[in-house]
């Protein structure tokens, strides 16, 4: 999203936000509010909101459409990392089984903890996971502030922004997080527990092969940092107060603050997808899907008032055109019985219909003598059973009838080979096919015999 987005960050003791532009900076007032217990976050959430509502309006924007697009981060303090080796590099793919491998790694069941994954390269995953007792408390806090947060990961995940892109291994450390780059680009975080120091997390990642050259400091004392790390190593100190993003703010310029800027810079640049994203199962983004949903009600009501209003319209058509159909109706009856006079009154159901059949029979009729005289069939079939003396044998022609493809002719004879010669001397007639179909004796004397003719 290249536009305001309101970054609202939680800690087990503090809560930090700001509403931030496309280039990261802050608009207006970076606000903190600290609480002493669970039970203070949601008057914290509160007092935060107040206050940066109010730089909002200053700031001449809709405090409703703020809102719209809200992203939580929540503090590297309240997640648990472990570094997996895992031959896999499709995230769905190690997403399925993350919950097996983190199994007993929690001190709480996979279950009750969200989960998601940040591929590290070399068959190696960082799993990072948080409570989804303290996810779903957080959330109901936001709801009740009228605010559903579009994405929940942490800021964590953004903090290679405050120092770009640098050649050679370094390590970004700062109060509550480590995040070590090595020379190959692939990058490793950690947490640092509140009033712990760096030296524990920093041998956590030496011990999994995390090398550096350079350390970067952000609001922490170099010369601690310089009895961990050894003086061989340089040591550079970041300005907080160069990507805090305002110094216009109730809290003053630190790590976190830097950190949301970083997120910011994240987000506007669109590669939230190298975060991490709980923002799944049953904490699901739903309130876009509800607009959706409310879209799609909204649609099918519309369709079903066009439906009607179309329906409403072709019946007041129906019944302004019934009496005229009817008249039509009534009409070509009584033009298909003067036509068809031996059909009784009452018979006649569907003048149209029973017109159409008559008008398909004739039709019928005409292809069947269509390209050939019936007369001219009567000549070939007479001639042919004539001889030069007579009758050939016989032949007397019972019968005849013509269709499209076909003439069938019946008729006798005194003997089978007078009947056979007869079918030979049709054919000399010019017939595409002549074929005796049955030929058998009859009572007394003589045989019967039937032809099939292919014109």
């Amino acid at each position: 999203m290249r536009g305001d987005k309101l970054i609202i960050q939680v800690d087990d003791n503090i809560v930090i936000g700001a509403l931030y532009g496309a280039d990261g900076s802050a608009v207006g007032t970076i606000a903190s509010v600290g609480y002493e217990s669970e039970a203070g976050l949601g008057s914290a959430v509160k007092e935060l909101l107040d206050v940066i509502e109010a730089g909002v309006k200053e700031s001449g924007r809709s405090v409703e459409s703020v809102k719209e697009h809200v992203y939580l981060s929540l503090a590297p303090a309240l997640l648990s990392f472990r570094v997996l080796e895992l031959p896999l590099t499709d995230k769905a793919k190690v997403l399925d089984v993350l919950p097996i491998e983190m199994s007993g790694r929690l001190g709480v069941e996979a279950d009750d903890a969200q989960i998601d994954a940040v591929m590290l390269g070399g068959g190696k995953v960082l799993a990072v996971a948080v409570l989804k007792t303290y996810l779903r408390r957080t959330l109901q806090i936001l709801k009740e502030c009228e605010i559903d947060p579009v994405w929940i990961g942490s800021a964590l995940f953004a903090a290679q922004n405050l120092v770009g892109e640098r050649p050679g291994s370094s390590l970004l450390v700062g109060p509550g997080f480590i995040v070590a780059r090595d020379a190959t680009g692939a990058t490793f975080y950690n947490s640092i527990p509140h009033g712990g120091n760096c030296s524990a997390s920093i041998k956590y990642l030496e011990a999994e092969g995390i090398r550096y050259d350079r350390v970067v400091a952000v609001g922490l004392d170099t010369d601690e940092l310089r009895g961990v790390v050894g003086a061989d190593v340089d040591i550079e100190e970041l300005s907080i107060e160069s990507v805090a993003g305002t110094t216009d703010a109730t809290c003053a310029p630190g790590a976190d603050t830097a950190l949301l800027s970083a997120l910011a810079l994240q987000i506007g640049a669109e590669h939230l997808s190298e975060n991490v994203d709980f923002r799944s199962g049953e904490f699901s983004y739903s309130k876009g899907a509800e607009r959706v949903r409310s879209k799609l009600r909204l649609t099918a009501l519309l369709t079903i008032i066009l439906l009607s209003l179309i329906g409403t319209d072709l019946y007041l058509r129906y019944a302004r055109y019934s009496g005229v159909v009817s008249a039509i109706q009534k009409s070509t009856s009584l033009s298909y019985r003067e036509l068809f006079p031996e059909v009784k009154k009452g018979s006649v159901t569907d003048a149209l219909y029973l017109l159409e059949a008559k008008m398909k029979a004739i039709e019928s009729e005409g292809e069947a003598v269509s390209g050939i005289s019936p007369l001219t069939v009567i000549r070939a079939l007479t001639a042919a059973a004539t001889g030069p003396s007579g009758a050939r044998g016989g032949v007397k022609i019972q019968s005849a009838s013509i269709a499209p493809d076909r003439i069938s002719a019946e008729g006798t004879a005194d003997t089978f080979e007078a009947a056979n010669a007869y079918k030979d001397a049709v054919a000399a007639t010019g017939f595409k096919e002549v074929r005796m179909a049955d030929v058998k004796s009859r009572a007394g004397d003589g045989v019967n015999f039937s032809l099939v003719i292919l014109r």
